[in-house]
């Protein structure tokens, strides 16, 4: 794990993908691993969504990814809509830079 942080973030130690590791791997330790915030059951919906033809359940997904943790996962049987939710996050993320 420690090489893959290395790798994700230049070297240099901590960053972005120390922060991704340590939510999927948590060690234990609360100093390195505060315990994520609580969830709310819902975030206010995403505005002007590039596709408006999401489901209730894509914008809802698409939402969370925005505006939740630093990691969010999206999973479900073929045909539901993850890839469309995944390129509405993308589009999101590059809009804000």
């Amino acid at each position: 794990l420690d090489e893959l942080v290395s790798v994700g973030d230049g070297g240099g130690g901590g960053g972005a993908a120390s922060e991704v590791v340590a939510v999927m791997f948590p060690t234990g330790e609360s100093s390195s691993n505060p315990p994520p915030p609580p969830r709310q059951k819902e975030y206010p919906p995403v505005q002007d969504p590039y596709n408006p033809n999401l489901s209730p359940s894509q914008l809802r997904s698409v939402t969370y990814a925005l505006t939740g943790p630093p990691l969010t996962l999206i999973h479900g049987p073929p045909g539901t809509g993850k890839t469309t939710s995944l390129v509405e996050i993308i589009l999101h993320l590059v809009s804000e830079g």
